[in-house]
């Protein structure tokens, strides 16, 4: 992030008996210590700019040690005759960074906490993830409902939008029609005629906004997260409708499978148009059913989470196991969700948090939830230990960028040959949710395929 190497921690005296003077920092790159029969992992990014010449690039890497120890490794990179769009073209939402305050002991909404924020949008842009747009970029919202356009927050939002490429805008939702928690027992089928003209305004004069800026597209509403009662459905039928009658053409997203829970419960459907199940939860053919009526489909995980007793074919998947996503699991379980997404006609990617609150961030990054799930909802590290105000990626959040740049290709390859020709590469990967390599030589040679057959219909 600097461009300086990172000082070990170190304690100095000039004399016994005088202060001591401590400079550097607990985690460092290098030198490290790596014992006698043990490894130690590298994990080494190389970018390649946009429009540099395809072929073969070499080089190496040099390694030393004490003793006089050394080595040469040659590295070959080969760069393909085509090039990926800025911005990741499958869809996403990774949630927010309200958590890095802790880690990094300032107060939330501060100077240095927008500069925090920041290099960790920075960071999720690198890794082709949609960073959160911070709520001080985005327009006033007045208490009639509408909209105060700042200019400089606008040229901002301009700014952050260009820099980090966002290719999915979340319209935050109305404060005027936040429908409250069942479990209060509220009237929550009740909103006031003013707060139903407040709401309209608000989504009108939003997506306005968005649309004489071109960010219109791929906008959505994150209207409600795992509606599991009866009343949370109607709940989402109330939004919803008011929802589409100020805007029809705004989706709204809930994080809900593809059929009921419960078939005594409302259908959402009229409300929903982006469905995103659990992994577990995924059900082939009502998926199917839902993109044919014109809705998308999303996916997302949490915890370690088995199919529920509703699923549609529970006793041939009850046992099965879908690619969580946990430190214990290998690497590759972070890059398959996206070939796994393309099997099935999903479009988007959903996670809860990349920075939730763990019990120690380095040494223990455990979700407690009651259990411990080992990295669960963290993906980035905090660089307060290394003197970086800003993330450091964890190697799971690499893999998941290579997932995001394998959909790039597929989306390559189908815009040339049609969806077929993708989907029989993909299909040598991950024909399902519970049937997917564990080989990383098999990603690899796939994508080869992959970027064979993109060349040689290129060149038709």
């Amino acid at each position: 992030m600097t461009g300086k190497p990172i000082e070990p921690l170190t304690t100095t005296r000039k004399r016994w008996g005088e202060a001591a003077t401590t400079t550097g920092y607990d985690m460092y790159a290098v030198p490290f210590d790596v014992f006698k029969g043990q490894n130690q992992a590298l994990w080494i990014d190389v970018h390649v700019p946009q429009n540099i010449p395809a072929g073969v690039y070499k080089g190496e890497i040099r390694v030393s040690a004490r003793g006089g120890i050394s080595e040469r490794i040659p590295v070959a990179v080969t760069v393909w005759d085509f090039t990926l769009p800025d911005g990741p073209t499958h869809k996403n939402h990774f949630g927010s960074f309200s958590s890095v305050a802790r880690y990094f002991n300032i107060e939330r909404g501060s100077d240095r906490f927008k500069q925090i924020e920041m290099n960790y949008c920075r960071a999720m842009a690198e890794h082709r993830i949609n960073p959160p747009i911070p709520d001080y970029l985005l327009p006033q919202v007045n208490d009639d409902g509408s909209l105060t356009i700042i200019p400089e927050r606008h040229q901002a939002l301009k700014k952050f939008m260009d820099e980090f490429h966002v290719t999915d805008f979340e319209i935050p939702r109305s404060r005027f029609a936040r429908l409250p928690s069942s479990t209060l027992k509220p009237d929550y089928k009740t909103i006031s005629a003013s707060n139903r003209e407040k709401t309209q305004r608000y989504y009108k004069e939003f997506y306005k906004y968005l649309a004489d800026n071109g960010w219109e597209k791929r906008a959505y509403l994150y209207m409600l997260d795992e509606p599991n009662l009866r009343e949370n459905y109607e709940q989402v039928l109330i939004l919803g409708q008011l929802v589409h009658e100020a805007v029809p053409q705004l989706k709204c997203l809930v994080v809900e499978q593809t059929y009921l829970q419960d078939p005594s419960w409302p259908d959402m459907d009229p409300a929903v148009d982006i469905w995103c199940p659990l992994w577990s939860f995924i059900d082939r053919k009502s998926i199917s059913e839902k993109v044919a009526g014109g809705d998308e489909v999303w996916s997302y995980t949490a915890l370690v989470q088995r199919s529920p007793g509703y699923h549609p074919e529970y006793e041939k998947v009850k046992d099965l196991d879908p690619p969580y996503w946990h430190i214990d699991r290998p690497l590759t379980v972070y890059r398959v969700p996206t070939w796994i997404n393309y099997q099935y006609g999903i479009t988007g990617l959903l996670y809860w948090s990349t920075v939730t609150t763990v019990i120690e961030p380095w040494f223990n990054p455990a979700f407690a939830h009651p259990r411990h799930y080992n990295g669960g909802g963290f993906l980035f590290y905090p660089g307060a230990p290394c003197g970086i105000d800003g993330p450091v990626s964890s190697i799971r959040v690499k893999n998941l960028r290579d997932g995001m740049e394998d959909y790039e290709y597929f989306a390559l390859l189908e815009n040339l040959a049609g969806r077929m020709a993708a989907k029989d590469i993909v299909d040598t990967v991950a024909p399902s949710w519970w049937d997917f390599s564990k080989a990383p030589n098999d990603f690899l040679a796939a994508r080869k395929k992959l970027a064979e057959q993109i060349l040689k219909l290129k060149k038709q």
